[in-house]
C-alpha cells in the first residue's frame, strides 16, 4: 500500500482526484480485518489531504 501511495503522490498534479475510498466490512470476519482496513483507509485519506485534494477527501 506504501508503493501505491507514494506513486500516486509522485502523480498527483496530473489527476483531478484520487479515488473513491471507503471502509466495508461486509467480508471482514475479524477485529484484526477490520482494524487493518480502517488503518489502510486512513492511509489513502491522509495521502489525499497531502496533495491537495482536500475537496475529494473524507472528512
Amino acid at each position: 500500500m506504501d508503493a501505491i501511495l507514494a506513486q500516486i503522490e509522485a502523480n498527483a498534479g496530473n489527476a483531478a482526484g484520487i479515488g473513491e475510498a471507503g471502509l466495508d466490512f461486509q467480508d471482514c470476519k475479524t477485529n484484526e480485518e477490520r482494524e487493518r482496513q480502517t488503518a489502510s483507509f486512513k492511509k489513502s485519506n491522509r495521502a489525499c489531504k497531502r496533495t491537495e485534494q482536500t475537496s475529494r477527501c473524507a472528512r
